[in-house]
């Protein structure tokens, strides 16, 4: 995937609060990141380009590492992590910025 640029605080601050509006995109749960789930993913991130994630893991740390994992195989961004939901955000160069 191409890199993402990194967002400035403002940035991450604004796509946090029209993440408030949005219901779960994806929920990640014992299957890990299996190929279905991450191409699931990529396909939300299409056509949203901000996605909420909810992990039904119980240990934080392997929950920022799947996180992580699928930001990093999406080449998208977390700008958000609550409990246990994270917050995607990958611009997509076709559809209006989220930004503006």
């Amino acid at each position: 995937m191409e890199d993402t640029p990194v967002l400035k605080g403002a940035d991450r601050s604004k796509l946090r609060g029209l993440a408030m509006r949005r219901g779960d995109g994806a929920t990640l749960g014992k299957g890990g990141l299996a190929d279905g789930f991450v191409s699931n993913v990529d396909n939300l991130l299409k056509r949203e380009q901000l996605v909420k994630v909810r992990l039904l893991i119980d240990d934080r740390a392997e929950r920022a590492r799947m996180l992580d994992g699928l930001a990093d195989r999406l080449g998208a961004e977390v700008v958000g992590r609550t409990g246990k939901t994270g917050l995607l955000y990958r611009r997509n160069p076709e559809l209006p910025s989220l930004l503006r």
